[in-house]
């Protein structure tokens, strides 16, 4: 990597110290190198970014960076950082990127045959390939927990259908073992129903996707259990599991981030005949978080496991 005149990160809470170790590295051995980092974690609120990383740190791109990125490799290296979206340095500031309106303006990976070289020479080593697509970017919730629940993302954009269904077509062609459906929240849209009826079809026409797995939508639950019936009806058995994503059972915790959940009622009844149709069930819970007490903590897990 030191050999690279750029070196570009993208930057969650799990890879950024690793990223920062690696960017030190790089440096080390080749000082010229561009180090430039983007993704969710980076963001102009982080308290002394720039005192802390300025020595192996070039450039960052705040927001969005599909067109922020594609005008960087443009201009590179003599690029002009006030046409840049998002871009932020020690001493400059453009504002956050543009949300991406048209979804569409962006290439898919998958369409374009990036992967098919990749899929056909991992396959042959007998590697099982797991895939992951969106049909959507964008939260309507303001979880303060949550990267998506930031204004910045609260409104959502949405790809095509023609494209999904090319998308979803592909899977079952290129024989992909688990599809991993990114949408935060998977169901929140009737199209979503749609999508889940071609998928069920693409597998008994190729046997492939063999496992779907979804982060589900936590208000939608006449939806949750049409997919799920869709895919019990169909023999595919596609639904590794239907997230219901609790984060705490704790109400003054709830209100503290901005979250709420399906009335107990409600999920007690769509576990129920979710469990009929033999569809599997899951929950997430977060430690630590605002207000919550290890007994509260106790608490909310005798819930779930009650429930």
């Amino acid at each position: 990597l030191a050999k690279s005149h750029m070196v570009c990160f993208s930057c969650y809470v799990w890879n950024f110290s690793y990223h920062i170790e690696l960017a030190k590295a790089i440096k080390q051995y080749n000082p010229d190198c561009c180090i430039v980092v983007g993704g969710p974690h980076i963001h102009i609120e982080y308290p002394g970014f720039w005192e802390t990383y300025n020595d192996c740190i070039d450039l960052a791109i705040v927001g969005e960076g599909d067109h922020s990125f594609k005008s960087l490799l443009e201009q590179f290296p003599n690029y002009n950082i006030g046409s840049i979206p998002g871009a932020w340095t020690a001493t400059h500031w453009n504002g956050a990127a543009p949300r991406v309106i048209d979804l569409d303006s962006l290439p898919s990976p998958y369409l374009a045959g990036f992967f098919d070289g990749i899929i056909e020479h991992e396959q042959s080593q007998g590697k099982l390939i797991e895939a992951m697509m969106q049909t959507n970017r964008g939260c309507p919730y303001h979880c303060s927990f949550c990267e998506q629940g930031k204004e910045y993302k609260n409104k959502m954009y949405f790809f095509a259908q023609d494209r999904i269904i090319k998308e979803l077509e592909w899977m079952g062609q290129k024989e992909i073992e688990v599809l991993d459906m990114a949408d935060d929240n998977w169901g929140i849209h009737e199209q979503d129903v749609e999508y889940m009826q071609y998928l069920c079809q693409v597998k008994n026409q190729y046997g492939y996707p063999r496992v779907f797995d979804a982060a589900y939508a936590k208000n939608a639950p006449e939806r949750i259990l049409e997919m799920a019936k869709i895919d019990q009806a169909a023999g595919t058995g596609l639904i590794r599991g239907v997230t219901f994503a609790y984060q705490s059972n704790n109400s003054v915790t709830l209100n503290a981030v901005r979250r709420f959940n399906l009335v107990p009622e409600k999920q007690l009844t769509l576990i129920q005949e979710l469990k009929k149709l033999g569809t599997p069930t899951y929950t997430e819970m977060i430690w630590p978080l605002p207000h919550e007490t290890y007994e509260s903590l106790l608490d909310g897990i005798d819930k779930t496991i009650a429930m």
